[in-house]
Parts: C-alpha cells; structure tokens; sequence
C-alpha cells in the first residue's frame, strides 16, 4: 500500500504525527509513528527512519517511559548519521537529528544523567547552526535552556532564553517564542525585583501557547509557572495550579513530570497556615512511587531531600538517598547534588 503512495507518503505521516504530538493525543501519535517506522523499512524510504525514532522518542518522554526515550536518541543518531537529511529539515519542518538531542534532554535529566542532557542540549544546538536552520535553531535552544531550569542554573536560563527570544521574533516562530518567554519569566521571578515582571511574562507566555493549541509541554510549564507563583508568595494559586496540572497530565496521559508536580504540592502544602503533615508525606510518598516507577532519579533525590527538609525522612529513605548519591556521578557541582551531600553530611 505505501509504495503505491509515492514519494510524499512519509511527509505528510510524519506532519501527522507532530500534530497529535503537540494535541497531546500520545496514542494516536504512537500509532502513526509505528506507521512511519514500517514504512522506513522497505526500499527507498529507508531516510526516514532518523524521523521516526525523532516521534516514537517523544511520545515516550511525555509518557514517561524515559529509558526507552533515551535509546531512540541514540537509535536516531545511528540512522541519522546514514545519510544526508539536509533537504528533510525543510520538508519536516525541522532536522530530524537536532531534534533528536534536543528530545534527549529531559529523559537524560530525570533519569539523573545530568550532564549527559547538558551535553544533548548542547549539540543539538550546534548542529542546527552547522546546518543554518534557524527553526530547528529556535527549538533546540528551548530544550537547551529547559535543561539548564532543570539543572537550576537561573543565570545560564536567563541568557539563553533572551537569545531565543529574539531568534523567534525576528523569525515569528510563535509557538517557540511563547515558549521561551515562559523560561524567560520563570529565570526573572527568583523572589528578587524581577519577581512580578517574570511571573507577568510566565503567564502572558502561557495564554499565547494557548493560542497556539501546543499542550503536550504543559506539565512542565504549570510547574515553572507554580515556582514563579511560589517566589511571589502566592502560594495558593500555586497550590490550585499544581493540582490543575495533575489532572490534565492524568486526563491525557501526559504524566512525564507527575514526580515533580506531587513533590511541590507537598511543598506547598506544608507552607498552609496549619499544615496537615501526615497529607504531606503521603504526597511525597506518592513523589517517589511516581519517580521510582518512571526510574526518575533526579525527582526521587529531590522528593527524598524533602522528607528531610520537613522531618519525615525514615532511615529507608536516607539508605535510598545514600544509595542514588552513589550512582549519580554527573552533575556534582550542580544545586541538587550538593543538596544532597548536605543532607547526608548532617544526618
């Protein structure tokens, strides 16, 4: 049936594919992307493979299925490297092996290999620019800045996401643009000055992501808006926020970012007047169960910090933490690592 398709098949599977990725319709995107890795398979499609490694890679990030997401970085760089998609970044829309590093980010932080999704960002930022690409450019330097968020490197997310900004605008990339102001606004709202003007710009991004039907990011913009919440004291919109935004991840299966969602209800749950700390330590509790079931480690490290923080840490939990500090050798001089020395140094 594909053959009798002609050449243009593949293209309009993989736009397929890009609108149910961004409607968060993770099934369906599944599906059509399984289609596209068959049809590489046979003769004269076989260039498509990199692009349907690229979609089945993000589906299983959003899905939470991290290792697998991982390996269809490298699965994409093998197939990539095969032959020369100079003409597909046009055709797709973007380069099918930038993106794929910009992908592998996420997967590489939350599974606690923190300066592999540095390294990830990275290159994906470079190869766009090797091949003059300024959309491709403009996405990879949104997931380069989100890992440099995750990594809580505020100065290197500021400067980044200013840079991306001003790429979007002179190229009106709307999607990308209301997405790296909502970085932007997050790095400003630090609980310094700043603070009202980046939680302005979070929220000012977020209606015009609306605009644009681009949800699946979703879970991790409701966190950077519930932090930005939070460094302004607005503790119970962002308490309302973060419950919002685990029954949107629920109701679409989008559950990438649960983990961290359920550990900042329970930091702001212990921040109410008259905290109910038995419901905090269920909420991390449910944290780790999250991380745990999605090998998040990072996530884990930072819920497992937080019993300690509130006094509800067990000695099973600081015999895991001992367990994760041991494992993780990447990212040492990063905030959350030396958190965790920290707890350990004064157990």
């Amino acid at each position: 049936v594909y053959k009798r398709q002609g050449p243009d098949l593949p293209f309009a599977i993989y736009g397929l594919t890009t609108y149910y990725l961004n409607t968060s319709n993770l099934t369906a995107c599944r599906d059509v992307a399984q289609m596209l890795m068959e049809l590489s398979e046979q003769p004269g499609f076989e260039r498509h493979r990199a692009a349907a490694h690229l979609q089945l890679g993000f589906v299983n990030v959003f899905s939470g299925q991290l290792e697998a997401a991982l390996s269809e970085v490298e699965n994409n760089r093998r197939h990539y490297e095969k032959s020369d998609h100079t003409d597909f970044a046009r055709r797709y829309g973007q380069d099918p092996g930038a993106t794929a590093f910009a992908m592998g980010t996420l997967p590489a932080w939350q599974l606690g290999h923190v300066d592999l999704a540095l390294e990830y960002g990275q290159r994906g930022v470079a190869l766009a620019k090797q091949q003059n690409d300024p959309f491709t450019l403009a996405v990879c330097q949104v997931f380069l800045t989100l890992t440099h968020i995750c990594r809580r490197e505020r100065a290197q997310a500021l400067a980044l996401a200013e840079q991306t900004i001003e790429l979007c605008e002179h190229q009106q990339f709307p999607q990308w643009l209301h997405q790296a102001r909502v970085t932007r606004g997050w790095a400003l709202a630090d609980g310094s000055a700043t603070t009202a003007e980046g939680l302005a710009e979070v929220r000012s991004a977020l209606s015009g992501l609306a605009t644009v039907s681009a949800v699946i990011g979703a879970p991790i913009f409701m966190v950077l808006l519930a932090q930005s919440l939070m460094a302004a004291g607005m503790n119970e919109p962002a308490l309302a926020t973060v419950k919002q935004a685990l029954v949107d991840s629920s109701a679409r299966g989008n559950k990438w970012m649960d983990a961290e969602l359920l550990r900042l209800q329970a930091l702001l749950e212990a921040r109410l007047e008259n905290p109910d700390w038995s419901a905090v330590g269920v909420l991390l509790q449910r944290s780790l169960a999250e991380a745990r079931r999605t090998s998040s480690r990072l996530p884990e490290v930072r819920s497992l910090c937080a019993t300690d923080q509130f006094g509800l840490a067990t000695a099973e939990h600081y015999a895991r933490l001992e367990v994760l500090a041991g494992e993780l050798d990447e990212g040492q001089g990063t905030a959350d690592m030396l958190n965790v020395q920290a707890v350990l140094a004064r157990r």
